[in-house]
């Protein structure tokens, strides 16, 4: 056997479906061919089996998820709504920690930390922060509040980012 590569294997379940874990989903024929070539096999080898021994869906997730690898389409509802709140979230802070570093802060928090500093330009720049962290997590908690509750269709990282708050640093405000 070739060495097994986890974020590029492909298993075949009891069923015939093949699991790409590059793809992070089942793929077709063309690409179960592809990938046999590749790595000189002539067979997908058979998923991980389940509790019973069967090469189920069961056994594949597990792998997944023993190999830290993306389960797509074999996620659970949950699981898809943790995932999608985590993307929300991190895009979020993300976009946070990139405005405070225009300052040549660390991120965020490490701004909003000299709220209360002795030193007037840090104690400034330090509560504009705290305002722009709560303008920005309240309308964020506001529009993930909507689309979990069905008020808001599901939007795209892209739509959400830009129905936040503007940031800029008080005196580029006015340029």
């Amino acid at each position: 056997m070739p060495n097994f590569t986890a974020n590029d294997w492909c298993w075949q379940l009891a069923d015939g479906r093949v699991w790409g874990t590059k793809a992070a989903a089942f793929v077709e024929e063309d690409a179960q061919a592809a990938w046999l070539v590749e790595h000189g096999l002539e067979a997908i080898p058979p998923s991980p089996n389940d509790e019973t021994g069967e090469a189920s869906e069961v056994g594949l997730r597990a792998a997944l998820v023993f190999y830290g690898l993306p389960l797509g389409e074999l996620m659970t509802p949950v699981e898809q709504l943790a995932a999608m709140q985590k993307q929300f979230t991190d895009a979020i802070q993300a976009r946070l920690d990139t405005f405070a570093q225009t300052r040549l802060w660390d991120d965020a928090a490490s701004c909003a930390l000299r709220s209360t500093s002795k030193i007037e330009h840090y104690r400034i720049e330090g509560r504009y922060m705290l305002d722009v962290m709560d303008e920005t997590w309240d309308t964020g908690t506001q529009i993930l509040n909507a689309v979990l509750t069905g008020q808001r269709p599901m939007m795209t990282l892209g739509e959400v980012l830009a129905e936040l708050p503007a940031l800029a640093w008080p005196e580029e405000e006015a340029a």
